[in-house]
């Protein structure tokens, strides 16, 4: 079966991209394939992959910045990877960032080895003119939903490199037993009568995480018995976004309603016991928390924009609302908590569509990509 090289050069943990990375990779080493892992620093990623039983290599942090110095970036990197993808007879290579699609394009073409680029994120980063070069060098570009998709061709790439494959959820995660639900209910302190509203993200201001804490504030949700649950690690090292909003919460008089939480690997749980999931994100390209939270049979209200409304459909499985708009948004959460019937009906249909969400059926398709690519007579590369 084919040996897989991936290629992600951020190296810490964040529960988003390179947990999905993961997935992917023990997904295909359960069927047969051999995955690899290159990152840049012996950091959470590569102790998450070595304990999964995945070989992974650490290449400097230079061999994916070209501003770090011409001999790193153009000589050593390229004679590290060809010699690691010819040691390691390697059929394909999957980068799953925008820093590695140069220097692993450079390294693999001559050798005739096929790339695939996977873009994540609705980020012009991506696709700057350098970039935009190497993206069209590669077998395909995939992204994660039809926004992404459409956002790459707006940015120049090439209709026959795109292929569009949704990101695919872990159903073995979820469906918690009730008595784990209530106890994790009464470990945050929530009542019977208590509306508990999570958000699943990463604490940054792309997120939403102050809109929600604004809406929060509103007048209409003054006198609901709601609270609100925010699990996700600072994008700040120094963790001083979450001071942000913890200040902003105290400043508007919500801050005894908020709990922020961290990143938490219970988060399937979490999501089973909250109420309803806030996912007030902007330019997000799939929105994870959100597929997951419907596997998790909880109702979704967010914006409409990126990827999200591909995935909740608005008054079906959720409630959307333009972004930015904080009344909206407060008139969301607010006829959800006040209508247990809407909130059963919302999570029932979120519970059913999230089966067109299985890591299964995008497995499934990545396979077929490679099949594609590697059979005789595949894509060409770099043409």
């Amino acid at each position: 079966m084919y040996r897989i090289l991936f290629a992600n050069r951020p190296s810490s943990w964040g529960g988003g991209a390179e947990a999905r990375l993961l997935e992917i990779s023990t997904g295909l080493a359960a069927e047969g394939y051999t995955p690899l892992l290159v990152t840049s620093s012996e950091a959470e990623l590569a102790s998450r992959f070595r304990a999964a039983g995945i070989e992974s290599h650490v290449f400097p942090p230079s061999y994916f910045l070209r501003r770090e110095g011409y001999f790193s970036y153009y000589i050593a990197a390229p004679r590290a990877i060809r010699s690691l993808l010819r040691s390691r007879t390697i059929d394909l290579v999957h980068t799953n960032d925008s820093r590695s699609i140069e220097p692993f394009v450079r390294a693999a073409e001559p050798l005739g080895i096929p790339v695939v680029s996977h873009v994540t994120d609705m980020d012009g980063a991506w696709f700057s003119r350098r970039n935009l070069k190497f993206l069209n060098r590669t077998a395909a570009v995939v992204g994660v939903n039809e926004a992404v998709g459409k956002f790459a061709l707006r940015h120049g790439v090439k209709s026959e490199r795109l292929r569009v494959i949704y990101r695919g959820i872990d159903a073995k995660k979820f469906g918690a037993a009730p008595e784990s639900l209530a106890r994790t209910r009464e470990a945050h302190g929530l009542s019977s009568s208590e509306i508990a509203v999570g958000m699943f993200a990463r604490l940054h201001p792309r997120k939403g995480q102050e809109d929600l804490i604004r809406a929060a504030a509103h007048p209409m949700l003054a006198n609901l018995p709601l609270r609100y649950f925010l699990a996700g690690e600072d994008w700040e090292a120094d963790r001083s976004y979450e001071r942000t909003l913890l200040d902003l919460a105290l400043e508007l008089g919500v801050g005894d309603r908020f709990a922020l939480l961290g990143f938490r690997e219970d988060a399937p749980t979490l999501m089973s016991a909250c109420d309803v999931t806030a996912a007030p994100f902007r330019r997000e390209a799939f929105g994870g928390a959100v597929a997951e939270s419907m596997f998790a049979g909880t109702p979704v209200i967010g914006y409409r924009d990126g990827g999200i409304p591909e995935i909740v459909r608005d008054g079906r499985e959720g409630l959307l609302v333009e972004p930015g708009d904080i009344g909206g948004l407060a008139a969301a959460i607010q006829r959800v908590a006040t209508d247990p019937v809407l909130r059963h009906e919302l999570a029932s249909a979120a519970l059913k569509r999230s089966k067109e969400f299985t890591f299964e059926r995008q497995l499934t398709a990545i396979k077929a990509l490679y099949h594609e690519i590697l059979a005789p007579g595949g894509v060409n590369v770099g043409r």
